[in-house]
């Protein structure tokens, strides 16, 4: 029903605010006098035209999702060819690839209407996070119900031009991305609850070496956080009717004036314990003016049954899953940012399994996937840069020793300190940097930082992709240049890759100075092999 852009960089990654300054953009398409508006406008819209408004495009892609009714449109759909149609909307066919039906009404498809929402996105987000070149690589998180629509998602976002390279993963992987837990060599098994504003679903992933499987998968629909919404909604019209003895349940404005700001309601009391309400105009022309408590939101969740679903959905995956040993737990979702939801789910989990499963929950439950996408777009953007084989006979330039440490007496942790540079990675050719002086320009998005200041080693890094015929090579960051770094190397040399798979690096201090051993994994295996080490 919404969705977040994130932009991941060597430095930092961070959620992308739109041109409204939100960190949300509802993903919403409204069509209103010859004109076609997009998220909040088309949100507002909703009140006065529901039925020339769509909301959660998403889900409308996927034909079995339609026939089921778990879309939620007032729009008329039709499934046309096994894909949906929305028709009694667009008046005027003011947008591209419109039809008209028998009746003599026009119709969209679903999938063309979602691509026309995320050419907005561009132009009022991505843009803005990523200057007018774009994105190099996009990574966008789906909920795994709409496994049977991906290539119809990935075909939108290539139409949108989101980026040079568009890639679709589903939202646990994501989630895994976000906390590094995609990288563990020892085999852990990750519990992820995700109850968003439509639906509930609790996923099991087992990653081994690396490699992430799926084991288990469960949705619920309706059970989310609109379903709250509109119970909300009854609890405070029924106090207005009380007040002023008007019948306010009956007029569906109203009501769809009421539900709109329960939205926004609901986001305040997951960090406050009160809430003012207030609609203007509500009901024939008198104003709603009245106060949300946490306690009432509460209330609301337990007289709707609504916190047996998780225990439910759980118990039907365990089913399933009988073989899971669960060491990981994360809370996806707007709902889980509510703090009774946050702590009933964790009662859950540990009356499931037990106290030592480590429950995730630091990045904001609605933000989470964004940045896990963006974690995992930055890491792919390190293969498009251009991993080339290394010229014959070029050599590193080696001048800069920039690395101190405090040597350990045992096996304690130690920090590292860097003089005046950050130390990374750059996965590309010798022969595509750009020579500046005694130092070399590389573009910025195949700088990954390995360790700066006040980092603590040993250390194992995420696991990335390398092409084959590609180097690895250790740089110091020492300036930059509009969207270029200025570096220098301090590989001795570089470490050739024979084959595409993946790697990562295992950084330790030996013998008063930083070594960095290069593991390598053959894609259809599991097993991590050493191919080099680097002496920094």
């Amino acid at each position: 029903d919404s969705l977040s852009v994130a932009r991941c960089t060597a430095d930092k990654r961070e959620i992308a605010a739109n041109a409204d300054g939100d960190r949300v953009t509802h993903t919403s398409v409204a069509f209103t006098g010859g004109e076609v508006l997009f998220a909040s406008s088309a949100k507002r819209a909703m009140i006065r035209q529901p039925t020339s408004v769509v909301t959660g495009l998403l889900p409308l892609l996927s034909a079995e999702l339609v026939k089921a009714n778990a879309v939620r449109n007032k729009c008329a759909i039709e499934i046309v060819d096994d894909q949906a149609h929305l028709t009694t909307i667009d008046s005027e066919g003011i947008l591209a690839n419109s039809k008209k039906t028998e009746h003599g009404e026009f119709c969209h498809p679903a999938s063309n209407m979602l691509g026309s929402f995320l050419k907005f996105v561009r132009i009022d987000t991505v843009t803005a996070a990523c200057g007018d070149s774009g994105a190099k690589c996009a990574v966008v998180a789906v909920p795994r119900y709409m496994s049977s629509s991906l290539e119809t998602i990935k075909q939108c976002l290539r139409d949108a031009d989101i980026g040079e390279d568009v890639r679709v993963i589903f939202d646990d992987v994501a989630v895994l991305s976000a906390y590094g837990l995609n990288t563990s060599q020892e085999t852990k098994d990750t519990l992820v609850f995700d109850w968003g504003a439509n639906s509930f679903s609790a996923s099991i992933l087992r990653v081994t070496g690396g490699n992430t499987t799926l084991l288990g998968f469960k949705n619920e629909f309706g059970t989310g956080g609109h379903k709250l919404d509109t119970h909300l909604a009854a609890i405070l019209c029924k106090n207005f009717e009380k007040k002023t003895k008007l019948e306010a349940s009956t007029n569906a404005r109203a009501m769809r004036k009421l539900c709109a700001a329960m939205d926004d309601m609901r986001k305040t009391l997951s960090v406050a314990q009160l809430c003012p309400v207030d609609v203007e105009a509500f009901c024939e022309g008198v104003d709603l003016k009245d106060k949300a408590t946490r306690a009432m939101l509460e209330g609301a969740m337990r007289e709707s049954g609504w916190l047996k679903t998780p225990a439910s959905v759980l118990e039907a995956l365990l089913a399933e899953v009988s073989d899971a040993n669960i060491t990981d737990c994360v809370f996806v979702g707007g709902m889980c940012r509510i703090p009774s939801v946050k702590s009933f789910l964790t009662s859950l989990v540990e009356n499931a399994f037990s106290e030592d499963v480590i429950i995730h929950d630091s990045i904001p439950c609605d933000e989470v996937c964004a940045l896990g996408a963006s974690t995992e777009a930055f890491n792919s953007s390190l293969d498009i840069v251009g991993l080339r084989s290394l010229r014959n006979g070029e050599k590193p330039n080696a001048e800069l020793p920039l690395i101190t440490s405090r040597i350990p007496t045992s096996t304690e942790l130690v920090t590292v300190e860097t003089l005046a540079s950050d130390i990374g990675l750059v996965l590309c050719a010798k022969s595509s940097l750009k020579a500046a002086g005694k130092n070399f320009v590389c573009p910025a998005a195949s700088f990954s930082t390995l360790f700066a200041t006040g980092s603590v080693v040993p250390m194992e890094t995420p696991a990335f992709h390398v092409a084959k015929d590609s180097a690895i090579v250790v740089a110091a960051k020492v300036g930059a240049e509009g969207d270029d770094h200025k570096i220098a190397m301090l590989s001795a040399k570089p470490i050739q890759i024979a084959e595409t798979g993946r790697a990562k690096l295992l950084i330790e201090v030996a013998n008063k100075a930083v070594k960095i051993t290069v593991f390598w994994q053959e894609v259809a295996q599991s097993v991590w092999t050493p191919i080099g080490t680097i002496n920094v």
